[in-house]
C-alpha cells in the first residue's frame, strides 16, 4: 500500500494513515529543522544575495539541504556503512539537516555527525602547487576576498544553531536524537583530518579554497565506503573545479560528476564504486 488511499472507503483511509503515520512525524521534523536553518529567509529565493544573515544559512540553503534526501534514503536502503561528515560547516546550517536526516534514519543506531571546521574561518591561503594553479588561486582568491578568517564562527555559534533547532523537536519525537550524535573536529584539515574518522557514508565538502579542499578529499576519501556520496558546494569557482578535477584524475576516479537539480549555484557530487 502506498502512502495515498486510492479509493475512498473509510476503511481504507484509516489503514492508509496508521501505515503512513510513522512517516508523517519524521517528514515534518525535517521540513521543520529546514526552514529553522534558513530562519526568516525563503526557502526558493532568486539569488543568493537574499536571506536571513542571522540563520545558520543564508545561501540557498534549502534546496542545497533537500538535494542530500535522495543520497541518504539510498545509503539506508542499499545498507551503505559510515558516518556523515561535512568539512566547512560556517555557522552549521547544511550540518545541522545532515544530522536530522542522519537520526532520523539511523534510528538507535551508532553513526557520528562529524563537524570539520576550524571554527576560526579561513586558513592562510597555500599555494606552490603549480605555476598555473598558483596565479589561479592569487587571482581568485583576491577577487572572492578569501583571507585568513572570513567565513568566522565559533563552535560557539555552531552549537546555538544546532540546539536552536534542534529543542522543540526533540521533545515531540522521541526517537530524534540529531545534537546527540554530532561531534566536532576543530582545527584546519591538516591537522585535524582525519582525527577518529573511519568510514564514511556522506562526505560533503565546502572549503572554497584548493589547498582545502585537496587537503579533505586525500584525507577522508580513503574512508568513504563504496556505495557512499561525495558532494561539494564550490563548484561554480574555478580553483574548487581543479582541486576536484586534478584529485580525480591522481587516484584515476571515472564516475561521472553529477548536478542537483534546481540549486541556484552547481553543487557537483558523485557516488563511489
Amino acid at each position: 500500500m502506498g502512502c495515498g488511499p486510492s479509493v475512498t472507503a473509510l476503511s481504507t483511509v484509516v489503514a492508509w494513515t496508521r501505515a503512513c503515520v510513522c512517516l508523517l512525524v519524521p517528514m515534518s521534523i525535517l521540513e521543520s529543522v529546514k526552514r529553522c536553518v534558513i530562519g526568516a529567509g525563503e526557502p526558493f529565493p532568486p539569488n543568493n544575495l537574499v536571506g536571513d544573515m542571522r540563520a545558520a544559512c543564508r545561501w540557498d540553503c534549502y534546496r542545497r539541504a533537500s538535494m542530500l534526501e535522495p543520497m541518504v534514503d539510498s545509503i539506508f536502503r542499499d545498507g551503505v556503512p559510515g558516518d556523515f561528515l561535512e568539512a566547512g560547516v560556517f555557522k552549521g546550517g547544511i550540518a545541522i539537516v545532515m544530522a536530522t536526516l542522519l537520526s532520523l534514519h539511523d534510528i538507535g543506531g551508532r553513526r557520528t555527525m562529524w563537524l570539520a571546521d576550524s571554527f576560526d574561518g579561513l586558513p592562510n591561503v597555500q599555494t606552490l602547487v603549480s605555476p598555473a594553479v598558483d596565479a589561479l588561486v592569487d587571482a581568485e582568491n583576491k577577487k572572492a576576498r578569501w583571507i585568513r578568517g572570513r567565513f568566522n564562527a565559533s563552535l560557539e555559534t555552531v552549537t546555538t544553531h544546532f540546539e536552536t533547532c534542534f529543542r522543540d523537536r526533540q521533545g515531540r519525537h522521541a526517537r530524534f536524537d540529531g545534537w546527540g550524535r554530532t561531534r566536532a573536529l576543530p582545527g584546519f584539515f591538516e591537522d585535524s583530518l582525519p582525527g577518529p574518522v573511519r568510514s564514511l557514508a556522506l562526505l560533503r565538502v565546502d572549503g572554497d579554497l584548493y589547498s582545502s579542499i585537496t587537503t579533505t578529499l586525500e584525507r577522508l576519501w580513503p574512508f568513504l565506503n563504496q556505495g557512499g556520496y561525495v558532494v561539494f558546494d564550490d563548484w561554480k569557482f574555478e580553483q574548487s573545479r581543479r582541486a576536484i578535477m586534478d584529485f580525480r584524475a591522481l587516484y584515476e576516479i571515472n564516475t561521472p560528476v553529477q548536478f542537483a537539480n534546481g540549486t541556484l549555484d552547481p553543487m557537483a557530487w558523485w557516488q563511489k564504486e
